[in-house]
């Protein structure tokens, strides 16, 4: 269930330290399908947006209320100290993935997908459409990270924006799209490339041609 609940500023939260332990490992290896079927019927569009009423979420830091996600502000700065490649990626001039840091912490919108396993989306922007109960329905993010954690480990994923739509495993990624898992880094060979990450297999889809590589 997905949930944007952030803990109010100054607030402390216990980590699980489960989920702190497994995000710690390097990730499993992640299935990879080149030449593969990602559709951008499948992006949450800004024509869809605007016909929907789609909001923004408020900056973390402000108080969103308590719930199951209600950790997600310390997991998010927990990941990048446990994940040092996380840094090697997000400095390289590898088509924009360097804006991962872009902005001051605590300034970036965060949704958690998923709880099982563990899903959070981070962006500069992130809009989101829902159901008139406040079920969630869609997000999208821009200038976008998307984190997994199990337990075989954390993987991430970069890309200028990043989609989801309720109801699925995946996301999908547009925009010099990257995926990072322990020592496996991948990436479309061209920029427009597309990818779909599923996060229940750990499967990646790219549309074209595959950069697989490992430091």
């Amino acid at each position: 269930m997905a949930n944007d609940a952030v803990p109010r500023s100054g607030e402390v939260v216990d980590l699980d330290p489960q989920l702190k332990s497994w995000a710690a490992k390097p990730g499993p290896e992640l299935r990879v399908i080149d030449h593969g079927f990602v559709h951008a019927r499948q992006f949450v569009t800004d024509a869809e947006l605007a016909a929907s009423g789609g909001t923004g979420l408020r900056p973390s830091g402000i108080g969103l209320g308590r719930g199951a996600s209600a950790a997600v502000e310390k997991v998010a700065s927990s990941l990048m100290v446990v994940d040092p490649m996380t840094w090697v990626v997000a400095t390289q001039d590898n088509g924009g993935a360097g804006f991962v840091n872009s902005a001051p912490h605590g300034r970036r919108g965060q949704l958690t997908l998923c709880e099982s396993p563990f899903v959070l989306l981070q962006g500069d922007d992130i809009r989101v459409i829902r159901e008139k109960g406040g079920l969630l329905l869609a997000a999208r993010a821009s200038r976008a990270r998307v984190t997994v954690i199990t337990s075989q480990g954390s993987f991430f994923a970069l890309a200028s924006r990043i989609h989801f739509r309720a109801g699925s495993a995946e996301v999908v990624l547009e925009g010099n799209p990257t995926i990072q898992s322990g020592h496996q880094h991948i990436k479309g060979m061209k920029p427009d490339a597309l990818m779909k990450l599923n996060f229940h297999t750990a499967t990646v889809t790219v549309s074209g041609a595959v950069s697989e590589t490992r430091y």
